[in-house]
């Protein structure tokens, strides 16, 4: 689901050239934060809680899904900045947060994963993206610079 939602909101700043650079940087930032769940996952190897109530496999930190739902932020600012009015752009964060913080809680009440792996899941996405979207500042102020 993050991964439609990232493909599709890339797909709407890179048509409006006004946020191409977004669009390039969230596609960008989820492939990193994918790599850094899986390394993650490798170097710490720390096993699920028992009794789950759900099934899952694979090591428990970081939480994988916590770390993708921090794309739903990241979708909902690229969308906020659109240009849309001050009531849209609010509501368009505050429910990808409430989603965001939804998926995380939901691993914890599955048992899937312990509180700490959610929370590590979160750092990892929120300083991906965070890192994506400065160094999107950056370009786009090294290209906007021209002779004055």
């Amino acid at each position: 689901m993050t991964l439609l939602a990232v493909l599709l909101t890339a797909g709407w700043a890179i048509r409006s050239h006004n946020a191409t650079r977004e669009g390039v940087a969230i596609v960008a930032a989820y492939a990193v934060t994918w790599i850094v769940v899986h390394l993650g996952k490798a170097i710490t190897d720390r096993p699920r809680p028992a009794d789950p109530h759900a099934s899952a496999e694979g090591m428990a930190f970081p939480s994988g899904h916590s770390a993708y739902a921090v794309a739903l932020v990241a979708c909902g600012i690229v969308l906020a900045r659109g240009g849309h009015g001050m009531a849209t752009r609010f509501a368009l964060v505050t429910i990808a947060i409430a989603l965001a913080v939804a998926v995380g809680a939901s691993r914890i009440y599955l048992r899937v994963h312990y509180l700490s792996d959610v929370l590590g899941g979160f750092g990892i996405g929120t300083a991906v993206f965070a890192l994506a979207g400065v160094a999107a500042l950056v370009v786009g102020a090294l290209r906007n610079n021209g002779d004055r």
